[in-house]
């Protein structure tokens, strides 16, 4: 029967503690910068990380603002040492090429100079401030910057590999923006998302408290 599980993994997703970029408010790509320690315990206060149900591993990718997260995260519940943390580059996040590190304001004019194309025209871009809704288009895509779409792909195949390395378990997974989001994540709070295999090997995804 189609409706029999052959496995049911909890995954709660979280976004990495701030980094000096993230107060910038530039775009950080697969670039790999710190967190900053001084502003972790009011991120964890704001997204009510004392939800989080004690996991039996802690998934990250494999820039380290995830991996400090984690190491911050367990030392601020008292959870155990002994919690494994496993990082996966497969779910590190979206390659933005040249617009990384780069502010709204920057992209704007490399747009609006030609440097980058886009399907919008430029009257409607110069009016923008914040150009998420160009950059977060799934198709969006030019040289050295990955799009959304294949964002979703990557993100959507990591998550059902480490449901089925990991089956029948509780996860915390530290990740990214763009992933996050590809995946029907809200990067800003904290997410529970239930993935099950049945017995005809289909994946299922639920995503609740979102």
């Amino acid at each position: 029967m189609n409706d029999l599980k052959e496995f049911t993994t909890h995954i709660w997703t979280l976004r990495h503690a701030p980094t000096l970029f993230t107060i910038q408010g530039r775009l950080q790509g697969t670039k790999d910068v710190d967190i900053l320690p001084n502003k972790t315990d009011a991120y964890f206060n704001k997204i009510k990380i004392k939800r989080l149900p004690k996991p039996d591993v802690i998934i990250t990718s494999s820039l380290k603002r995830t991996k400090q997260t984690a190491k911050a995260l367990k030392k601020y519940l008292n959870w155990p040492k002994t919690i494994p943390v496993i990082k996966k580059k497969n779910l590190n996040e979206r390659s933005l090429g040249i617009l990384e590190i780069k502010t709204h304001f920057q992209v704007k004019k490399l747009i609006l100079y030609g440097i980058i194309t886009v399907s919008q025209p430029l009257s409607y871009i110069e009016k923008l401030e914040d150009l998420s809704e160009i950059l977060e288009t799934p198709h969006f895509k030019f040289v050295g910057i990955e799009s959304m779409d294949e964002v979703r792909i990557r993100g959507e195949k990591a998550l059902f590999e480490i449901a089925s390395l990991y089956p029948n378990t509780k996860i915390v997974l530290i990740n990214h923006y763009a992933v996050l989001k590809s995946q029907g994540l809200n990067p800003h709070k904290i997410c529970h998302l239930i993935i099950s295999k049945d017995s005809q090997g289909i994946f299922h995804k639920k995503i609740t408290n979102c």
